[in-house]
């Protein structure tokens, strides 16, 4: 079993995130994502994307991990070594409808229902959206 968590560096502003697993049972902590001193949103491989400061984490029954990428107001996904944004290509903002469009704004914090669609706080709206996954 593991844990996965992130961590920040607030030496530099903008607070770059890197996600790191801890392996339950060797108690052995690495880096799966996420460079520790570069702020951004780079998608692609996993070590070289960038964050600015990760709100939330949550996994699906996949194994893909979902990232709440709170300062770049963004819902990031991260399977088989690649990270990828699902929602907030197109900026910050209040914007319902499909990827294409939809914009969030400072998520805050992430859960699936029990229906497997995803829950996303947003703080700066003062809204809780739904991600329907299919």
């Amino acid at each position: 079993a593991n844990l996965y968590f992130a961590t920040y560096s607030n030496v530099v502003s903008g607070y770059p995130s890197q996600i790191r697993k801890l392996n339950l049972n060797t108690l052995a902590t690495t880096t799966i994502a996420g460079l520790e001193t570069v702020v951004g949103s780079t998608d692609g491989p996993a070590m070289n994307s960038t964050f600015s400061l990760i709100t939330g984490l949550a996994l699906d029954k996949q194994g893909g991990l979902y990232i709440a990428d709170g300062f770049n107001s963004k819902i990031r996904f991260l399977k088989t070594g690649v990270v990828s944004t699902i929602v907030g290509a197109n900026g910050s903002g209040d914007v319902d409808g499909d990827l294409s469009v939809g914009k969030i704004a400072y998520p805050d914090g992430l859960r699936f229902n029990k229906r497997g669609e995803l829950i996303i706080a947003c703080v700066t709206n003062n809204k809780i959206k739904k991600l329907v996954i299919d």
